[in-house]
């Protein structure tokens, strides 16, 4: 059975022309407008007299500006921090609670301002809706000192090569490609409790210390004793310059932390979460450490290894009449 001929597709209608508008002037063709001459070529114009802009960095701190903080608890440490300059308070409309009414008390008796807002209003000051509580603070750059300052004022303090070697010295620890902002938070927290005379925090290579790594220290990263630099590499040239010798971490071919005592004078270095310590530092490192561990268990999350080795340093410079 044949199938009858399809018929033949009707012809495209032409688009009419658009309508012209009989009120509107017709503009001159592009040739035929006159030339402006008055306006001088970009290189006569008069140059504009402006200051050099200092660098970007991408740790907010260094910007000599302010970082937003958030959530309950970091903002009420900050507020009672002497060594914070708070600048103002933001708190969402239905926002309440015996710590919220302690922080607008303690704003207040600052003289900070305080602006109630809404929650979605807030949450694009805070960044994070979710986790900052209905409150935030803007707080002035807290205290840090660059790298070579921090070792100048230890050199100038007595810190020599004998100071350094004491067993009672606390440690300095440098972090190293960290970059979860909350394992830089805990670590920061756990390293100020156990007394750390420093922390190498590199602009570079690691985690930022943002307002999620603040409120993971609970607030203690405002007051930590934090040594800044351009990155690992360099702050770990400058230690060894400085006559201080590197430990890092790692599993395997290493001694044991619980053994003898450790010496002082010695910076511990933080390595990355997966990587561990990078090459280029790996290659100053004086000696390898590791955490013993019962068997099945691999590793240890980044900012738990330093609490451990922090608090078994501190235990190690603790006197007898201090031990329990």
């Amino acid at each position: 059975m044949s199938t009858p001929p399809r018929p033949a597709p009707h012809p495209a209608r032409p688009r009419p022309a658009p309508r012209r508008d009989p009120w509107a002037t017709e503009a001159p063709a592009r040739d035929d407008r006159p030339a402006r001459d008055d306006r001088p070529a970009r290189d006569d114009r008069p140059a504009r007299d402006e200051a050099p802009r200092a660098p970007a960095s991408a740790n907010p701190f260094t910007r000599g500006g302010r970082v937003t903080l958030f959530g309950r608890k970091p903002v009420y440490e900050a507020l009672t921090d002497p060594s914070v300059t708070p600048q103002r308070l933001f708190l969402a409309y239905r926002v309440e609670g015996e710590l919220i009414g302690e922080i607008t008390r303690a704003a207040q008796a600052l003289g900070v301002p305080v602006e109630r807002m809404s929650a979605l209003e807030l949450s694009r000051i805070s960044k994070h809706g979710k986790q900052d509580q209905g409150v935030a603070l803007d707080v002035q750059a807290p205290h840090l000192r660059p790298l070579d300052e921090a070792l100048a004022a230890l050199q100038a303090a007595g810190g020599g090569a004998a100071e350094r070697a004491r067993p009672a010295a606390p440690p300095i620890f440098l972090i190293d490609g960290v970059q979860t902002p909350a394992n830089l938070g805990l670590a920061l927290r756990g390293l100020c409790a156990a007394g750390a005379r420093g922390v190498v925090l590199p602009r570079r290579g690691c985690a930022p210390l943002n307002p999620l790594a603040i409120k993971a220290s609970a607030g203690v990263a405002l007051r930590a004793p934090l040594w800044t630099c351009e990155d690992a590499p360099a702050a770990a040239h400058a230690l060894v310059a400085a006559g201080y010798r590197l430990v890092g971490l790692r599993a395997q071919d290493a001694v044991s932390l619980y053994g003898p005592r450790r010496a002082g004078g010695e910076v511990w270095v933080l390595g990355n979460e997966t990587e561990g310590v990078s090459p280029e530092v790996a290659a100053l490192i004086s000696e390898w450490v590791s955490v013993p561990m019962a068997e099945g268990v691999e590793s240890l999350n980044a900012a738990v290894a330093a609490s451990v080795v922090a608090f078994e340093l501190l235990r190690q410079r603790l006197t007898p009449s201090e031990r329990p």
